[in-house]
């Protein structure tokens, strides 16, 4: 397990460093409002894989267990390319409807169309069942530091076109070599006689309840910068977005403990095991814990950081920074109890509880624009986050006791327990 977190964390890290990259060089070369276009094109992009993935992964590492290859791949790749189509084609509707400069619009068509590349996703959910996070380390730490330097090159010579260009070509290296060395270490071959329509309905009406639940919950915190978009607030799209993603950087160092140790530690699930509901406790008092170390963090050195790295023009961006890595301590709850709940196959309540957290966000963003203060927009999604991870599950009886799990965890001896044990 521990081999498993050094390659898990390596790939994130890997990932890190280029976002680091992209926030604090191409930020500071290409400006907030250039940086906004960037950030939104990558927005649209990872929306449309949330939407069309149907957490498809999921069940790829479920059912590999009890089912074979075959019929699970070329079953969960035709969904996949299905939903795939249908959301890609609403979002080009919705580009081609709304008004923006014609350069613009094409950066985000290219974005959306590029989204099939997400989909290597499934190969490395494969690879994980199989307990071999190594390879996916080793393709996305090359790629992902190669693609630093052209990205770093396309900012030199001014290009944003090419720099545009080269994210789009690295996905494309990520799906194809992932690709590549999956059908090399299988005898999978793609065949429509594989397919099974009784498993294709299941993971479809199971895919969108869990999706459901997912995409109201990752929403909240995408709303408001569709919001600053329609409004044609370009600067401050740049700063949301700037904020955004560094938030996104400690959601995701969160996820490596839940990404490494949850898919192990459901396996030994039981119904009523006193042993997975502590362990279940444990990690999320860790997850908790490090999302406040990592907002106390922010507060004392972002913006010194930001103008040691001649980011002045991003520090307005804090405004919003602040509130998104508080909800982040909300958010880290909310991811956990997600796998929990697709695991003792409530994923109905989940869907309930983050569709009444999502209109929740949204009646509150509609009341903090009311103000006609830009500032406050951000604070929906703390209202949204906390819904979602405390308040609504409080509602529901099969979800009640997920929350008083959640309080068991705010006692920190839990994380410390967790951490030696690892």
């Amino acid at each position: 397990m521990r081999s498993n977190l050094l390659f898990l964390s390596g790939e994130h890290i890997a990932n890190y460093l280029s976002q680091i990259f992209i926030l604090i060089y191409v930020a500071s070369e290409i400006g907030p409002e250039s940086f906004g276009v960037l950030s939104f094109a990558l927005l649209i992009q990872n929306s449309i894989h949330l939407l069309s993935a149907l957490n498809l992964q999921r069940f790829l590492i479920k059912d590999l267990l009890d089912k074979p290859l075959h019929l699970i791949f070329s079953s969960i790749l035709s969904l996949r390319l299905f939903a795939l189509i249908i959301v890609s084609t609403l979002a080009l509707v919705w580009l081609q409807s709304t008004t923006r400069p014609d350069d613009q619009n094409l950066i985000y068509i290219a974005f959306t169309i590029s989204t099939i590349f997400l989909s290597y996703d499934l190969f490395v959910g494969y690879f994980r069942y199989h307990n071999d996070f190594k390879i996916s380390f080793k393709i996305n730490s090359f790629l992902t530091f190669t693609f630093i330097i052209f990205k770093a090159l396309a900012v030199m010579f001014g290009s944003l076109k090419v720099l545009f260009f080269v994210f789009i070509l690295e996905y494309f290296l990520k799906f194809s070599v992932h690709l590549f060395v999956f059908l090399s270490r299988t005898s999978f071959k793609y065949s429509l006689k594989y397919l099974s329509k009784k498993y294709i309905k299941q993971l479809l009406y199971a895919g969108c309840f869990i999706t459901a639940g997912s995409i109201f919950f990752v929403f909240i915190r995408r709303v408001p910068p569709f919001y600053l978009e329609a409004n044609n607030l370009a600067i401050e799209l740049g700063y949301y977005l700037f904020a955004f993603r560094i938030s996104e950087l400690s959601t995701s160092i969160i996820a490596i403990f839940s990404d490494a140790f949850f898919p192990t530690m459901s396996k030994n699930y039981r119904k009523n095991s006193s042993k997975y509901r502590n362990q279940y406790v444990e990690l999320t008092s860790t997850v908790f814990w490090m999302a406040i170390f990592i907002f106390v963090i922010a507060i004392i050195f972002v913006e010194p950081l930001l103008v040691l790295f001649g980011l002045e023009s991003y520090l307005d961006s804090t405004k919003y920074l602040y509130t998104l890595l508080f909800a982040s301590i909300f958010s880290s709850w909310a991811f956990l109890r997600a796998s929990h709940l697709t695991l003792l196959q409530k994923t109905a309540s989940q869907m309930k509880i983050t569709m009444f957290s999502f209109i929740t966000s949204l009646i509150s963003l509609v009341l903090f624009i009311s103000t006609n203060n830009i500032n406050l927009i951000a604070y929906s999604v703390v209202v949204g986050t906390f819904s979602s991870a405390v308040l609504f599950p409080l509602f529901f009886k099969e979800t009640r006791e997920v929350v008083f799990l959640q309080i068991k965890a705010l006692n920190p001896v839990r994380a410390y327990y967790f951490l030696r044990k690892k």
